[in-house]
């Protein structure tokens, strides 16, 4: 075997333990760890995920008499032994119009309505979220979403967008850290000062 042959033989040998598998998943040893679920460092070791957390709230009209509608909102963090390196923040509300919340008499109104949510611990507002309608796909119903995600500390919103310091001017943007029995609430935003809150719900 001549010396070419034998630093190409060598370098075959030093790589086939990472090769990729034919699925996409990538085989490390004798483990093989979906792209989905692992993050590859910069030392090549995989690192699977342990755990998921995940916290959610369910809103419901204050006064089922003013309005109809409701929401659900879905927290989701991911774990390696690293700590947390991917979230998703996720929320959906949906209202019937015309209602009685200002503004929802048409769909077009509903349409322009500044929708947010705002999260309270022991009755202090922490956070704050702008939800972001959607296209109308009903003449008695108006969607609104919110859809953030995070990986490590890089911020990837999709729809919506959340301060989540309301002690410190402008908007600190990220994703609330909900907790057992925080209240969400949905309110309207009108004039400057004015608000009018009509779905709320707990976390669980």
């Amino acid at each position: 075997m001549n010396v070419r042959r034998l630093i190409v033989a060598l370098l075959a040998m030093a790589i086939a333990p990472l090769a990729y598998a034919e699925s996409g998943a990538v085989v490390v040893g004798e483990t093989v760890v979906a792209h989905d679920f692992s993050m590859t460092h910069i030392d090549d070791l995989a690192v699977i995920d342990t755990e998921v957390d995940v916290m959610g709230a369910v809103l419901q009209p204050m006064e089922p008499r003013m309005v109809k509608g409701g929401g659900k909102i879905v927290h989701e963090a991911w774990y390696d032994e690293e700590g947390v390196h991917r979230e998703t923040f996720k929320a959906i509300v949906g209202v019937r119009v015309p209602s009685k919340v200002p503004g929802f008499d048409t769909i077009k109104g509903a349409m322009n309505a500044d929708l947010r949510l705002v999260m309270s611990a022991n009755g202090v507002p922490y956070a704050e979220c702008m939800l972001a309608v959607q296209p109308v796909t009903s003449r008695t119903f108006v969607n609104y979403a919110l859809d953030l995600r995070a990986m490590y500390i890089e911020m990837r919103p999709n729809q919506g967008i959340c301060d989540i310091d309301l002690n410190k001017a402008g908007i600190q943007v990220g994703i609330p850290q909900m907790h057992y029995k925080d209240l969400i609430t949905t309110f309207v935003k009108g004039k400057p000062y004015e608000t009018y809150d009509f779905l709320d719900g707990y976390c669980y």
